[in-house]
């Protein structure tokens, strides 16, 4: 079952077998598996009409062309896109919706999440009864639904039977119902328990065994899923306290910070405040993924490994304003405080949520060396390598598209004169500056000198960047000087070996004048300070990624250089924010 993306390339693929051999596939009997390798933002799909209206998620590519051979007029007229997620992991769903929109300007205005009738089924579906989702290109909100089949487990089932139909439940009954499947499973004593129950709703409710204060002996405390939630958000925000607590190290040891530079130079794309939580939680963390990602590349995470806590990505949680204003998740609501808010009695608000997630590093799996290149990230362009003209240019090409994609024109001739006049720092002369207008905050230019070596251009270009994202008039980041100079530099460390230039042997030397800028300010946020430097390395790495493939422009729309004889009165009307002695270490 080949995987298509929402432009048609086939990207990964599922494999189904056919032929029972319980010998050697156990309870299933047949084989089943996802290619290594296979993009897990999308999965094998089909559409009907339009296929831009409605989304249907389902758990295999079984399931979901037994949905549609019971269901394909609807499907047509609904403008239907049917989507395998190979699992049970509702998020797959909206990745493929947020690609289609962006790509197609995908009209989607709802989604039906076709899962099993089973505790799991049910329990992913409740995701999308948790937040609430708009259409970007509409405005709209997107509707949420749960169809199971009417007979039998799951698509498939109903199918064999000669059964057709469907039982269409919103997503506040998807919660009603899996609330009674797992107090149910709670009390559930046979050691044989079948593959699904379908239930009505349910009275029992869970307990745990809990010490009786008086007596001590063990009594039967009720004890919900809010409760549950809780205790787990609890243990997450704990470790990543704990995590948060140990950033000062960056400031005493460079060989720590320089760890962290490096691996966010790796390509990964985590936020800034993602790869600080991975590397305080595991210094050697690599390659990280989820354990489905894992997974899907074939590739199992070691029995009792202990996973990285990060942010996911943020989302907007649905939530209830109660009678006296406190937030109630709807997930957390009572059936009589939805209907309130149903009925408008009571406010929802869309609140943004960043979800903990786990993850877990390479070496924490059974990944063999042979697997691991096709897994790491390709770097845009490698320097490392291949520092042939083209190479270089391609590069320092890039990086102008981004300076003017901040609207920051970038004049590297006939302003040489201009720098030399800058003041000497311990670095030596300037190399380059970025300067703003007094009078008009809009007017911003990076000047290069134009002696620069290749390497050197690049690496005081990414330099200059950073101060103009981070350091311009408009910005409240009021750092003394030798901060922001710091910041620059930790940004276009992490670009330039992004881009496969290797700082060399005395890089740490270097880092280490870093960390003695931050030391300085010890007892202020260095989370912060660090957070906002890796924030504008990432935002440029990214687009090197999202414009550079093997070396070449995706886009060869050309950027032009800034004609020296605009920046003529430079000297009277300009301000330097910040200067740079880059150096090629």
């Amino acid at each position: 079952f080949p995987w298509k993306d929402v432009n048609g390339k086939i990207v990964g693929a599922d494999r189904q077998g056919t032929e029972q051999d319980f010998e050697h596939y156990k309870k299933r009997g047949t084989s089943k598996k996802i290619f290594a390798g296979s993009d897990t933002s999308t999965g094998y799909n089909l559409s009907f009409g339009s296929g831009d209206k409605t989304l249907i998620l389902f758990e295999s590519p079984i399931d979901l062309l037994s949905y549609a051979q019971q269901n394909h007029q609807d499907m047509v007229k609904s403008n239907a896109t049917l989507l395998s997620v190979s699992g049970t992991d509702a998020k797959r769903g909206l990745q493929y919706l947020n690609d289609a929109v962006a790509a197609k300007q995908a009209k989607f205005n709802k989604i039906i999440v076709a899962f099993d009738n089973d505790v799991a089924g049910f329990k992913a579906a409740d995701y999308f009864d948790r937040f609430s989702f708009k259409n970007p290109i509409t405005g709209e909100a997107i509707e949420a639904e749960r169809h199971i089949p009417l007979q039998g487990k799951d698509w498939n089932e109903q199918l064999k039977a000669g059964v057709t139909g469907r039982r269409v439940m919103s997503m506040t009954d998807n919660a009603n119902r899996l609330d009674a499947l797992e107090k149910l499973a709670m009390q559930e004593t046979q050691t044989v328990k079948p593959d699904y129950v379908d239930v009505k709703m349910s009275t029992i409710q869970p307990v745990k065994e809990v010490s009786d204060t008086k007596t001590g002996k063990q009594t039967n405390q009720r004890r919900s899923k809010a409760d549950r939630r809780k205790e787990n958000a609890l243990k997450n925000k704990q470790i990543i306290q704990e995590a948060m607590g140990k950033v000062a190290k960056y400031q005493q040891d460079p060989a720590e910070l320089k760890k962290l530079l490096d691996f966010t130079a790796t390509g990964l794309n985590y936020s800034a405040r993602n790869s600080m939580l991975i590397q305080l939680q595991n210094p050697k963390a690599t390659l990280l993924k989820g354990y489905k990602q894992w997974s899907a590349d074939g590739i199992q995470v070691n029995k009792g490994e202990k996973g990285i806590k990060i942010f996911g990505a943020p989302t907007n949680l649905k939530t209830i304003i109660g009678a006296n204003g406190e937030k109630i998740r709807w997930s957390d609501a009572t059936p009589e405080q939805k209907q309130l808010a149903n009925n408008n009695q009571l406010e929802v608000r869309s609140v943004k949520h960043y979800p903990l997630e786990t993850v877990f590093d390479v070496r924490q799996t059974n990944a063999t060396a042979a697997q691991l290149p096709s897994m790491l990230p390709n770097r845009p362009i490698d320097l490392a390598t291949d520092k042939s003209p083209k190479n270089l240019d391609v590069a320092y090409k890039t990086l102008l598209k981004f300076a003017d994609k901040f609207k920051v024109p970038v004049i590297d001739q006939g302003v040489d004169e201009q720098i030399a006049k800058r003041p000497m720092t311990w670095q030596g002369q300037a190399k380059g500056a970025f300067v703003q207008s007094k009078t008009n905050k809009d007017e911003k230019y990076i000047l290069l000198r134009s002696d620069l070596t290749p390497t050197d251009k690049i690496h005081t270009l990414a330099h200059e960047i950073a101060h103009a994202q981070l350091h311009s008039l408009q910005s409240q980041n009021n750092w003394p000087t030798a901060i922001k100079e710091t910041q620059a530099e930790l940004s276009s460390y992490v670009i330039t070996k992004n881009l496969g230039i290797e700082p060399g042997e005395k890089s740490v030397d270097y880092i280490a004048g870093w960390s003695k800028n931050l030391k300085a300010l010890e007892g202020q946020n260095t989370g912060k300070i660090i957070s906002q430097a890796l924030k504008a390395s990432t935002d440029v790495t990214q687009y090197l990624s999202d414009n550079l493939s093997n070396g070449e422009i995706r886009q060869p729309k050309t950027t032009k250089l800034l004609k020296p004889d605009k920046l003529a009165v430079v000297e009277q009307n300009y301000q330097a924010i910040n200067q740079t002695t880059t150096r090629h270490m």
